[in-house]
Parts: C-alpha cells; structure tokens; sequence
C-alpha cells in the first residue's frame, strides 16, 4: 500500500524538503518536469511529432510546464507555451522558467482576455499533444472566466491530454469538481498520488495514474501524516504464495455463513459459494429451516445446515443452535438475505454480541443493529461491517447525501463511533479502522453495480478471516484483501462479459483467474510509479 495525500499534506511534505532540508524547489520543479516529459515521450511518441502545446497558469504548476516545454524543445519538439496569466506577474521558479524559454526558441503567447481565449483554440487544433499546467493541487476555489474557458477548449480539441500533478478543477483532496476540470488522459504527479486521484467525480477525469519520485525524502512524507492508503496487489500476497506440502484443510480455516432466508435464499448460495472460491479449508452454510429446500445453484462442497425458522426467516431462539454450530469455526458472515422480520432482527443482535469469533455483518444483518446503531465495542469477537452508502446513513443516523458528500468522513467516523472496521461500498470502496486509518480500494468497475456483488463480498471476506494462520487476528488485513480481490475479479469478469452483462455469480467464477493475476505479478497497481 502506498500513502495518499492531501493537497495540504503535499503542500507541507515540499515545504520541508525545500526550508528545512534545504533542496532548492527549482531542482523539484525541474525533476517534476523531466518525469512529466519521460512520460509524454513513453506515452505519445507519435503524437510528439505534431507539437505539443502547454497551456500554464500563473503559480508552479505552470512553472513545471514551461520546464516540460523547455525540455521537450531541447529534444526537438515543437512546442509553445499558451500562458494564462499576466507575464509580470508571475514569481518566483516559475517566472525563472519562463524566462529561459526564450533561450530555447519556445513561443510564449499570453491568454490575458475572452478574445486570446478564442485565438488559443486555433493554437490547441494544431497540437499532438496538450499539457494541463494550468492549475495543480492547491487549488481549492471553482474555475471562472478565462480559464474555465480554457478548460472546456482543452476539452473539446480531441487531442491527447496530460495533466501535470492533477487535472485542473480537481481537488485534490476530495476529488470534488470545482466548476469544470480538464478531462486528462494522463495524469503525471508527484512523490505520492493524491486522494482527489481516485475519490469521485474527479477519479473519472484523471485518466491514468504515473508518480514521479522529484526527490521528496520518504521520512518526509511520513512526517506529513498520510492518514489514507491506496490499496495494492501486496495485500493478496499472503493468501496466493505457495501451500506447504502437508497443509490439509484444517490449515485453512472453517467458515460459517449464517445467511438466507425463505424470500431470499440466493444470497446465501453467493455468499457460501465466494467463501469456497477464496481458498477457505471448509464452509459451513447456516439458513432457516424453510429455506433449505431453495437452495439451488449451492457448490456440493459446501455444508448446509438449519436452525429454527420463523416467519420465513430465522427464529429469534436460532442462536442456541448458533452456539452448538459455533465449534470449530474461526469465522463468522451474518446478515445476506435474512430478511427484517422482529423474530430474525432478534436473532441477529443476540449473534453480533455473543460470537466470539471475527464476524463480517452485511446487509440486513446492518439493518439489525438498529437506526443509529450503539456501539460494538462490548461485541464478543472483532467485527467488521460492509455498508453500501444507504446502510451507513442508517447505522448512524444520518442522510444518504450526507455520507455521500464526504464518504472518507463518513466511513471514519462510523468506525470510531461503532467500533469495528467499516466497508463503505461504492465506487472507490473505502476500508475505515476505528484508529483512524481510510484505506482506498482502487479496483472495480460500474458492471458491479448489480444485485448480489455485496453478497460475494461478504463470502470473500468471511473466508479470508476464516483462514487463521494470516488474517483472522487482523480483520483490518482481511477487509483490505477481500475489497481488492472483489474488485479484481470484477475486472476480469467484466473483461470476459461486458460491464452490462456482469452477474454477481460471474466474480465468484473470476476470483481463480484474479488470484492467479496476482500470484504472476501480473495485476499491477492503480498507477506506474517511475
């Protein structure tokens, strides 16, 4: 995993590389650029050959783009310079960067006005390649005038478009469009990627993901206090090494899915199934007694057995057979289809406290715990929850646009309040621990937004925590390693039907061919570090 900063993280982590270390911010700019023209050069070499245009705004972002063109020209590429900003004006390392482009034959043409802006479009027609070095990631108000007039022209042009740090009108901290943001088909930053990278809307705009190392010491960034992480493949790496030789399947846990019910016995089926398909040793499917004959589609490796119904769901005295299945399991998922009757919302809240086991709640089993939810700190065992935006609002109290007009808030503060890790489903699933820590799961893609992929998410995650030789004793590890390996396999099952097409049952399918991704190094990060 990797850290990702804020726009004041990264704005802190460059002061003290450059007052207190003492590297002098014209040899950041210039290692900034230099990635940022390696990065054209491997991208675009074709496109080269038609120019390049860079369009700079008047602070240092613009100023890594009159090194870019500086260095671009010096391998002979055409390139001009469309500035944004009054030439006076401008300061500092970015107005010596300005000033040596007239020293290697780069135009400069100043955007001052509505009619310069006009004049520009002809400028952005003739180019290969546009550079966005308007605005980077200290921008926090929306984009106005001449450059929101600027941004839609880039937009509009058809070229390829490479963003320097962060697309203009994206902030960087919350991914959050101010006005209008260049749509990039690169986006090249700088030490560490940014949360506004990959929080929506603005995740949709930055195109792909390159981070340049400008020469930031790591204790640096440290020092910046990063509390959000990106997740990667490494989080997979204990669950696909190598099996030893004399391991058998008590070696890799016993997973009890206690899900179903009369209504809606096909999430259980989705959660037992994902709970096999993750490797766990054995799997144990726990549904109401009137919903046993329902469950078709149900692997014959899983176990199935029944406790008491009521209603057409679980009684509320279910849990002393709970108690007698509890032997020997070393994980616990609880809540896919069980419905909302009063018998099974009982069943469900005696389970949550008294289980002494890690425990995955999803779905109706969240709706159990009530609307706000108390806490969990006196729950038996670690518990780990897998709200989508709705479910949240409830555990908490609070509205669905809430949640969702800062779902990295709301993801921490429900881990806090309720004490247990917090899943916050969606695009860009978030994994929140109750010290703080947001970790951003990068994989996944629209076709998941379909009925049943939280239920397999619920299996997955059940059967890593089952497996206790790595993961049980850290619910936190697990719910990271799962949220990447359903949204990996999301993408291979995607890639084989179609976004449209994709069907809960299709991750299950994927999850071999997504672990063997990893196990080859082969399913690469959210960006290219360089």
């Amino acid at each position: 995993m990797i850290e990702l900063l804020t726009a004041s993280q990264m704005a802190a982590a460059d002061r003290t590389t450059i007052d207190v270390l003492g590297v002098p911010g014209m040899v950041l700019m210039e290692n900034a650029a230099d990635g940022c023209a390696r990065a054209l050069m491997r991208r675009w070499p074709d496109l080269l050959a038609e120019g390049v245009v860079v369009v700079a705004g008047p602070g240092n972002n613009g100023g890594d783009g009159h090194v870019i063109a500086r260095k671009l020209a010096n391998r002979g590429v055409d390139c001009e310079v469309l500035l944004l900003a009054d030439r006076d004006r401008v300061r500092g390392d970015a107005r010596t960067n300005l000033d040596l482009l007239e020293h290697y034959g780069v135009p400069v043409l100043s955007v001052l006005d509505d009619e310069d802006v006009e004049a520009a479009d002809e400028h952005l027609q003739r180019a290969g390649v546009v550079v966005d070095a308007l605005f980077g990631t200290g921008l926090e108000r929306d984009l106005g005038g001449r450059f929101a007039r600027m941004v839609e022209q880039i937009n509009r042009c058809g070229h390829a478009v490479m963003a320097v740090d962060i697309p203009s009108g994206i902030d960087a901290t919350t991914g959050r469009v101010l006005g209008t943001a260049v749509a990039a088909d690169l986006s090249v930053t700088f030490c560490r990627p940014k949360r506004g990278h990959y929080l929506h809307p603005g995740a949709e705009l930055c195109g792909d993901v390159e981070v340049v190392d400008i020469g930031i010491p790591h204790g640096v960034v440290t020092a910046a206090g990063a509390e959000m992480m990106l997740v990667g493949p490494d989080v997979l790496s204990p669950l696909v090494r190598s099996r030893p030789a004399a391991s058998h399947k008590g070696t890799y846990g016993h997973a009890l899915i206690v899900a179903g019910s009369e209504a809606m016995p096909g999430a259980a089926v989705l959660a037992a199934n994902a709970a096999l398909a993750v490797g766990t040793g054995l799997v144990t499917l726990a549904v109401p007694q009137g919903a046993q004959g329902l469950l078709r589609g149900l692997v014959p490796e899983v176990i199935v057995h029944t406790l008491p119904s009521a209603d057409g769901g679980f009684a509320a005295d279910a849990g002393v057979g709970l108690t007698e299945l509890m032997a020997g399991k070393t994980a616990v998922a609880l809540g896919p289809g069980v419905g909302r009757t009063v018998a099974t919302t009982a069943f469900v809240r005696a389970a949550v406290a008294d289980v002494a086991r890690p425990m995955v709640i999803d779905a109706d089993g969240l709706r159990a715990l009530g609307e706000p939810a108390a806490t969990l700190s006196g729950a038996a065992g670690p518990r780990v929850l897998t709200p989508h935006p709705g479910e949240l609002a409830g555990l908490r109290g609070r509205a669905t646009a809430d949640v969702n007009g800062d779902r990295v808030a709301a993801a921490a503060e429900a881990s806090s309040a309720l004490q247990a890790v917090c899943v916050l489903k969606g695009a860009a699933t978030l994994i929140a621990t109750p010290d703080g820590q947001v970790c951003l799961n990068p994989t996944g893609n629209p076709g998941m937004a379909s009925a049943g992929t939280g239920d397999v998410l619920t299996g997955l995650l059940a059967g890593m925590m089952a497996q206790v030789r790595w993961l049980a004793d850290d619910p936190p590890a697990a719910a990271r390693a799962a949220a990447y390996l359903h949204g990996l396999a999301g993408d291979v099952a995607a890639a084989a039907v179609g976004e449209p097409s994709l069907r809960a049952s299709d991750i299950t399918d994927a999850v071999p061919a997504a672990m063997a991704l990893v196990a080859d190094g082969e399913a690469g990060e959210a960006f290219r570090w360089r």
